[in-house]
């Protein structure tokens, strides 16, 4: 069993020099935060970019998604051994599906 905070994730913007990972769905006051990723400080040495730390924060949000894909992904074959051709292709053809949505969203695309 995995002990990371339950997804959904989702990236907020409750003040201007950051962005925040919280549990999606929830009122603000209800936050549990997950991650902050800061914006650049103009005195910083090497910042990142505000493009990078938005990506970095969508990133973050979808770590639940990709990790149940990624499970899903790595079913054992052994327990497979009594599934039709139809139930087979129609797993790899949703894990792929999914692994593309959390691709998507990572990438700010809907």
């Amino acid at each position: 069993m995995s002990e990371h905070t339950k997804g959904p994730w989702s990236v907020e913007a409750p003040m201007d020099h950051e962005l925040t990972i919280v549990e999606a769905g929830k009122e603000v006051y209800d936050w549990r935060f997950i991650a902050i990723c800061c914006y650049p400080d103009p005195d910083e040495v090497n910042p990142l970019s505000r493009k990078e730390v938005e990506a970095n924060a969508r990133l973050i949000a979808e770590a639940p998604r990709m990790f149940d894909v990624l499970e899903a992904s790595a079913a054992d074959p052994n327990d497979m051994t009594n599934w039709s051709d139809e139930q087979i292709r129609g797993w790899a053809y949703a894990t792929a599906r999914n692994a593309r949505r959390a691709i998507a969203k990572a990438r700010g695309q809907q």
